[in-house]
């Protein structure tokens, strides 16, 4: 029996591709980008959405770690909110949206 061919051009869960690329140290937190839809828009992670995730109050945590560490929920969650948004940026990712 024959499988079914997939429609090229749909995308899993029809949602559209998000991809990420280059997590990056600052004084608030960590900044990276993602793609969507043909443009690149800054997904700003506080410092304090960080701390929240790796459930630590080490003053000395290693973000960019902690970010890795969370990348999948993180990612996704940016994805999420650049879909519902249509693309607006930059995303400002707060702790409640990872609850």
């Amino acid at each position: 029996m024959s499988r079914p061919l997939r429609h090229p051009t749909r995308q899993v869960g029809d949602r559209p591709r998000v991809t990420a690329v280059d997590p990056e140290l600052t004084e608030d937190g960590v900044t990276f980008h993602m793609t969507y839809q043909g443009k690149t828009h800054e997904v700003q992670l506080p410092r304090a959405t960080l701390v929240d995730l790796s459930n630590s109050d080490d003053p000395a945590l290693n973000l960019l770690l902690e970010y890795q560490r969370h990348s999948a929920r993180i990612q996704g969650v940016a994805g999420r909110i650049l879909s519902a948004r249509n693309g607006d940026s930059p995303i400002i990712l707060k702790s409640d949206f990872f609850r």
